[in-house]
């Protein structure tokens, strides 16, 4: 009887503080695994040769985004609804 007694009460013991300790190890692995996929993204983003040099907020849905592009700056309206190319700045290279 006493055996029974000990093996519930160590079955029950699990459950009560094992399930959480293993939903807890759970939700690190997964937020340490989305840190790393979103700074490995980042790294590519920096890496590339577009760069968007200066974001002016006109609205609450509307800005206008100045993006280096090479050696070509590019004026570009954003709305929710749209993009649009407004201006293009000329290459400085004679």
């Amino acid at each position: 009887m006493e055996n029974v007694f000990q093996s519930t009460f160590i079955e029950t013991a699990f459950s009560k503080l094992g399930m959480p300790f293993l939903k807890v190890i759970l939700v690190l692995l997964v937020f340490f695994w989305l840190l790393k996929k979103i700074s490995v993204e980042k790294k590519i983003i920096n890496n590339s040769s577009v760069k968007i040099l200066e974001k002016i907020r006109i609205g609450s849905h509307e800005s206008v985004i100045i993006v280096k592009l090479d050696d070509i700056r590019l004026v570009i309206g954003v709305t929710s609804n749209n993009i649009s190319l407004l201006y293009i700045f000329p290459s400085k290279k004679i």
